[in-house]
């Protein structure tokens, strides 16, 4: 978990960001370097940067604690876990 401002691993410069695979990406028409809102039934995030980054189809990725926003109160019945890695979000189609 990085909670420094600059990410050396992923090269960021700044929290508010939402990696995307570049599959995705193309299917979607969000082109990296642009910055991005999304939603969920829960909250939205503005003004995200979209870098692109090797991630599986499908698949985001943001940083904690600045997506807390987009998740709700549920947990696993289980492991009482928050379900933090399984969230809907909506991605604006690019025009």
């Amino acid at each position: 978990m990085v909670y420094e401002e600059y990410d050396s691993y992923r090269g960021t410069k700044s929290r508010p960001v939402l990696f995307m695979g570049g599959e995705d990406m193309g299917r979607l028409g969000p082109a990296a370097g642009i910055t991005i809102d999304l939603s969920s039934p829960h909250g939205h995030v503005r003004g995200a940067d979209l870098p692109c980054f090797e991630l599986p189809p499908g698949n985001l990725m943001a940083y904690y604690a600045e997506a807390n926003v987009l998740m709700g109160r549920e947990s696993d019945p289980r492991s009482k876990m928050p379900a933090f890695q399984s969230v809907p979000v909506a991605i604006p189609k690019a025009s």
